[in-house]
């Protein structure tokens, strides 16, 4: 049987999620949301008091399929320089990487999205903590415990998909790999009776982990049916699914959250809540990072931009080492859509991977599980003893 995913594990999950949509980054807020325990340690108070509703059978959230937008918009024409001054300036930097809506690549019932880059993030100053981050994640071990594979330098990216984080048996996990040998032996794998997924390789360089009617429609779409509205969407998300990661090369993490009003509400009601929520991160030192908040109405849009610097000051009185961590994140404004686009300090980010090391040690992996017995031929009848 599956082993019970411990519920101070589940509610971090589900917070940093949450977090993500109001400015913070995976990293900073999944700090402090890693335990109540460890909540009450550094007495810290969340800045905002956030509920996570009980999941229900609810109607998929409508995927946006239109492209990303280009960045930075009109072209601000350069300023003259001074002769000489063109040796002497330092390179711009990159602006943050668009932030797709991902809902399409993942099955229509998914409220959250997300993939990482394994390359990029091999490279990372903080790859031991994000290793430390997919650890509390149960689908990390069912992948990678005693395999001796690692996702950043076995995966050139992985996805994640689910309706509930609450729910491992509901997570959809694609991982494009290589042509490693070891991670096409996964097709062969059983995961526990309490676990009703299967692997299934798309390709020669794509593993998936999914619920058998999730697969079962990407079967009948692999064989070119589309005599109805579901096969036709089928034949979509298998075109989406195949190239999951062609888009927003420099992010090194990315995450949609569809439908957030079904998954938590806001105590009070004075925030605004977004209906979608896109980010993208990059692995640098200091990383580039853009969120893209999409609200109801341009009225609640603009609410939030109002209160956005108030915002900021909560969570700065309620972790002060961590006050000013997101006055790198400039505001924009186009009716619906928030955007908050810049760059996280390095400094406090390097301190919130030190509490992380703190607060989470890491359990010893399991034994790896026993290969597939090989196939043998089986007589029909017994052999002539003459």
């Amino acid at each position: 049987m599956l082993k019970a995913v411990p519920k101070a594990q589940i509610r971090s999950f589900a917070s940093h999620a949450v977090g993500l949509a109001f400015g913070a980054s995976l990293l900073l807020h999944f700090v402090f949301l890693v335990g109540l325990p460890a909540i009450r340690l550094f007495h810290f108070e969340p800045p905002i008091p956030i509920e996570i509703l009980p999941m229900k059978m609810r109607p998929p959230a409508p995927p946006n399929l239109e492209l990303p937008k280009p960045e930075g918009g009109n072209p601000t024409p350069a300023k003259p320089r001074a002769p000489g001054a063109g040796a002497q300036a330092k390179p711009k930097p990159p602006p943050p990487p668009p932030a797709p809506d991902l809902h399409a690549v993942g099955p229509a019932t998914a409220n959250i999205t997300l993939i990482l880059r394994g390359p990029l993030f091999a490279k990372s100053p903080y790859k031991e903590g994000v290793d430390k981050l997919l650890s509390m994640l149960p689908d990390y071990h069912t992948l990678l415990d005693g395999t001796g594979l690692s996702p950043f330098d076995d995966l050139d990216a992985l996805l994640i998909a689910t309706p509930d984080p609450r729910d491992v048996t509901a997570s959809f996990l694609a991982a494009r790999h290589r042509g490693d040998a070891r991670i096409r032996a996964f097709a062969h794998r059983k995961l526990d009776d309490g676990d009703p997924r299967q692997f299934r390789a798309l390709g020669d360089d794509l593993m998936l982990l999914g619920r058998p009617d999730d697969l079962l429609r990407i079967a009948k779409a692999e064989s070119g049916d589309t005599t109805s509205p579901d096969a036709v969407e089928a034949q979509r998300w298998l075109t989406a699914l195949r190239s999951f990661d062609a888009g927003s090369k420099d992010a090194a993490f990315m995450l949609t959250i569809s439908d957030l009003p079904a998954l938590i509400r806001i105590s009070g009601g004075a925030l605004p809540l977004p209906r979608t929520i896109r980010l993208a991160m990059s692995a640098e030192a200091s990383p580039a990072t853009r969120i893209v908040l999409l609200f109801d109405s341009t009225e609640l849009a603009q609410r939030f931009a109002t209160l956005w610097p108030e915002l900021k000051d909560k969570l700065a009185d309620s972790v002060p080492m961590f006050g000013g961590a997101l006055d790198g994140l400039k505001l924009t404004r186009t009716e619906r859509e928030v955007e908050l686009a810049g760059r996280l300090p390095e400094s406090q980010l390097r301190m919130a991977f030190g509490f992380l090391r703190m607060l989470t040690p890491r359990t010893p992996s399991p034994a790896a599980p026993p290969p597939p017995p090989p196939s043998t031929t089986v007589p029909t009848q017994d052999p002539d003893p003459q």
